[in-house]
Formats: C-alpha cells, sequence, structure tokens
C-alpha cells in the first residue's frame, strides 16, 4: 500500500476544481492565526474564478457574517461563510 501524495500547496490542484468547500478550524488556521500562504491561496484561487465557500460549525459572533474574522484571514476570504 502506497502513501498518499502530499501536496506542495493549493496551485497544483486548483485547476481541477470549480469549487472548494473549506473547513476552517485546523485548516485555514490554528485558532489564532492562519498557517502559511492561506490567504494569499485562496485569494489567488478566487482570482483565477474559483468560488470557495468556508465551512465552520464555531459559535457565530454578534454583527459578524464569519466567526474568523479576529483570525488573520482577510475580509476577501470571508465573503461565503456557513
Amino acid at each position: 500500500m502506497s502513501l498518499p501524495h502530499m501536496l506542495g500547496g493549493l496551485a497544483e490542484i486548483a485547476d481541477q476544481y470549480d469549487a472548494l468547500i473549506v473547513d476552517i478550524w485546523g485548516v485555514l488556521h490554528n485558532g489564532k492565526q492562519p498557517f502559511e500562504g492561506v490567504d494569499a491561496a485562496l485569494l489567488n484561487y478566487r482570482q483565477q474564478g474559483g468560488k470557495v465557500l468556508l465551512l465552520s460549525n464555531a459559535c457565530q459572533v454578534s454583527g459578524s457574517t464569519c466567526p474568523h474574522t479576529t483570525h488573520g484571514l482577510s475580509e476577501k476570504n470571508l465573503k461565503t461563510c456557513v
């Protein structure tokens, strides 16, 4: 049995997908700050025409469209969050 192929980044597979559904906690950030390169990768994917839906089961902060605006993710990456 072979090990799964580890990707070097989203750019390696981005052209294979029209849209992404991405969990936030543990995928985009560690609870305190975004993982290195996450914002740039998602912004680049969007600029190439990709759609991104961010998924979270975290509590929503009153008045916020997404509960993770305080974790250093760009507002442009927080447009669609459920």
